[in-house]
């Protein structure tokens, strides 16, 4: 699904906070961030918290890729390196994963033909790359998260948003008019 199936709205600079909160709550407001990362719309006690997250899942694939290579001692694994920052650039900012989607369709496809080998350098990078994905994906979900909870919970952090156009508000229920 994506975001242009929903009716958009301009927030009104005096958009009362608790008309937003229980937007959120009840599911009849949905919010999208303008901006790739929404690090600066998080209160203090999440953006330590999110850092950390983020920071887990974009160095596990480095890490698993870094091992593999060693317990193989095959070094051309270590292209995965750059496989995995690919994608993760890729797929960064955005809540999507068709490019993780179609690769995991065409790996199937290569796997049944060619039978299941992570040795296969194609399977490999691969299945680097649709994990790079979705560990993106898991980081923007969180970055979602966090960003909901801190303005829920700052009214003056919500205000500065809305000033700066950094987020907008999106009623699901427009799919289908």
């Amino acid at each position: 699904m994506t975001v242009d199936a929903f009716e958009f709205f301009v927030l009104d600079k005096a958009f009362p906070h608790s008309e937003f909160v229980a937007g959120i709550n009840d599911g009849s407001l949905k919010l999208v961030i303008n901006d790739a990362i929404g690090d600066d719309l998080c209160t203090r006690k999440y953006k330590t918290t999110l850092g950390l997250i983020k920071g887990v899942l974009f160095l596990i694939p480095f890490i698993a890729v870094i091992a593999y290579s060693v317990y193989t001692r095959n070094w051309w694994f270590l292209f995965g390196i750059i496989v995995s920052w690919l994608a993760s650039t890729a797929t960064a900012g955005k809540y999507n994963t068709e490019t993780a989607a179609l690769l995991m369709m065409i790996n199937i496809v290569y796997c049944i033909f060619k039978g299941f080998h992570l040795q296969d350098y194609f399977t490999f990078f691969s299945i680097v790359f649709i994990i790079s994905s979705l560990f993106m994906r898991l980081q923007n979900e969180y970055d979602l998260l966090y960003v909901k909870r801190s303005l829920i919970e700052d009214e003056s952090l919500f205000r500065t948003a809305i000033e700066n156009d950094k987020i907008t508000l999106v009623r699901p229920e427009a799919i289908g008019k």
